[in-house]
């Protein structure tokens, strides 16, 4: 099962199905969340597309993009810190609404810095140096806000100007499609520019 699949599964008693997580300064719905989770997704294999093409660029006619393989690497490490704070959470909290233990209310947290991928660690290391098991914090309500602003915003042009001269494998980093269209048609999870136009 696919982690935008697991935003539709059989909730718990509490919280409903409408509004299911919420700290006491922000809500967030299951539809969006699956959302979130899905632009997000979509940014990866973009950014992953661009990183790899570059990488294997060898046009003698052309200078190496030196400049944007180190923004490109930048863009795709954090946007991969995203989907991965947002999979680990959606794999957790399915557990917690099988055992019937999702919290009602979650406590508010810090402002957080969402530029830097390192505070999105998938292990803790305790005194002893030893990894831990990460825990499960509210954080993934404020990111899925986050990145679909972001989202909304859209990306500089320069990418798909970009991604366009690259022409990264069209199979591989083919653009991310939910199950059956559902609960976002593709229109609505696509990248798009800043200009509101969306990638195809």
């Amino acid at each position: 099962m696919s982690p935008a699949q697991t935003v539709s599964s059989t909730p718990s008693a509490s919280p409903p199905q409408s509004a299911l997580w919420s700290t006491f300064t922000s809500a967030l719905e299951r539809k969006e969340y699956c959302k979130a989770w899905a632009v997000t997704k979509q940014a990866v294999i973009f950014f992953e597309g661009i990183q790899d093409s570059l990488k294997a660029w060898e046009n003698p006619a052309e200078p190496k993009y030196v400049d944007e393989m180190l923004r490109a690497s930048a863009m795709l490490k954090k946007w991969k810190a995203y989907l991965a704070e947002l999979t680990f959470s959606m794999h957790t909290l399915r557990i917690w609404e099988i055992e019937h233990r999702v919290p009602e209310k979650w406590a508010a947290i810090p402002a957080y810095d969402y530029d830097n991928p390192h505070i999105f660690p998938l292990k803790t290391i305790n005194s002893a140096g030893e990894k831990e098991t990460r825990r499960l914090t509210p954080l993934f309500i404020p990111l899925s806000k986050h990145v679909i602003k972001l989202h909304e915003e859209g990306f500089d042009e320069e990418w798909f100007d970009l991604w366009d001269r690259l022409k990264p494998d069209p199979e591989k980093y083919a653009p991310y499609h939910l199950p059956l269209e559902r609960p976002w048609p593709y229109k609505d999870i696509a990248l798009r520019k800043k200009t509101g136009e969306i990638r195809e």
